[in-house]
């Protein structure tokens, strides 16, 4: 959980030297101070490198290797995922009628090799169904993790996620996936000219009644190009921290959603006097448990830091996700699936080396950028050029 919240590779890659550290000097073994150890095994790593991070992670995995043996090295490596959708679907034997399509149990899986299985299996269950959208999403490992931490949150009463992270990187696709598995109605704005504050709220009164008076999860996917107004995010504040939208529902809409959620109270507590406050918290608090943001704001630009001070239940009241920039790995794995049955005019040699040469040139242009020109139209990708010419295939380009 820690390690979620660090915004860059480096502090990652420092967490995780950090919990090599804690696990070594934990156990009575390692008693002995830490750095005398270190300078022992690499006498320059007590003065700071561009690589110090990485270091340490390796120096501490030698020290744990060398005290407690290989095997604890690979406990502690081995990250364990836990999820909810493993479970197939709950049938009755007698009747063959569905019980529970989405049936929700926290619990660890086998290996991430597994969970891309189901995800991609799942996926799969989707774009058979779905008539309007298709998802194609390449889940290598970050794009799963993202995945997990989403439907994780949908599967929480009262959880809403804040993405961040560029255009393009996958965040309303991976929503839109998390949502089917943890069995949540996705729903998302259709911005026109004339979409103002009245059309936002006829919106959420649909989302209201979809969560308070049938209890169903909903997935509110809301990106910063939704943004019209400004007092568009004022409204998802007050959702956040509240639960209720001042002026939403006219005092006759509001007492008949009072007296349609009476049989849905009278189950869950049928000890309960059924008066108008009673019924009306039961209500917003269904709502609060089953409508679930899902924000996917860019952090470019000033706009996301000033919305952040302005509305602070957008950051109180989500648990945020970074979507760093994807690796190497990632993008040769995209760049896989959509030329590897693709047939060339070269042998499979060459295609699996333009195969890594479209995921180097991504990663070149993702790194040219941060070199940029007076004029913020113009980028300055002398870098990328470089690399380019470095690493273009013989016989290719």
């Amino acid at each position: 959980m820690f390690c979620d919240k660090l915004t860059t590779h480096e502090d990652k890659d420092w967490g995780d030297a950090l919990i090599m550290k804690v696990t070594y000097c934990a156990f009575p073994k390692s008693r002995l101070p830490v750095l005398p150890k270190l300078v022992t095994v690499c006498p320059y790593i007590v003065q700071y490198t561009p690589n110090t991070r990485l270091t340490l992670s390796f120096i501490y995995r030698k020290l744990i290797e060398d005290t407690y043996g290989k095997q604890i090295v690979k406990q502690v490596e081995t990250r364990v995922y836990f999820v909810d959708f493993l479970r197939e679907p709950e049938m009755d034997e007698e009747t063959g009628e569905l019980i529970d399509a989405n049936p929700s149990f926290y619990e660890a899986s086998v290996s991430l090799a597994h969970l891309t299985d189901v995800a991609m299996k799942r996926q799969q269950m989707f774009n058979d169904t779905s008539k309007s959208v298709k998802l194609e999403l390449v889940l290598f490992e970050d794009a799963l993790k993202h995945m997990m931490r989403i439907s994780r949150l949908l599967c929480m009463d009262r959880g809403s996620a804040l993405l961040i992270g560029v255009g393009g990187s996958g965040k309303q696709s991976l929503t839109r996936l998390a949502a089917y598995i943890a069995g949540a109605f996705p729903f998302q704005i259709q911005i026109t000219k004339t979409y103002n504050t009245v059309n936002l709220f006829e919106d959420l009164k649909s989302l209201y009644k979809v969560a308070g008076l049938k209890g169903q999860k909903v997935a509110f996917i809301f990106t910063d190009a939704e943004v019209k107004e400004e007092s568009f995010l004022e409204y998802l504040n007050q959702l956040l921290m509240t639960g209720e939208v001042a002026g939403l529902f006219p005092k006759e809409e509001q007492d008949a959603l009072v007296n349609d959620c009476r049989p849905a109270f009278k189950k869950h507590a049928p000890g309960e006097i059924d008066s108008y406050d009673n019924l009306w918290n039961f209500f917003t608090s269904r709502v609060r448990d089953n409508l679930h943001l899902c924000l996917c704001f860019s952090p470019v630009g000033d706009k996301f830091s000033k919305r952040a001070r302005d509305f602070p239940g957008l950051i109180n009241g989500c648990t945020i996700d970074w979507f760093l920039p994807w690796p190497q790995d990632a993008l040769v794995a995209v760049s896989t699936k959509f030329i590897g049955d693709f047939e060339m005019a070269c042998d499979e040699s060459v295609k699996r080396k333009l195969q890594a040469h479209m995921g180097g040139v991504h990663v070149a242009v993702t790194k040219g950028t941060y070199c940029i020109s007076p004029n913020p139209k113009t980028v300055c990708l002398s870098e990328t050029d470089t690399l380019f010419y470095n690493q273009s295939v013989p016989g290719v380009l």
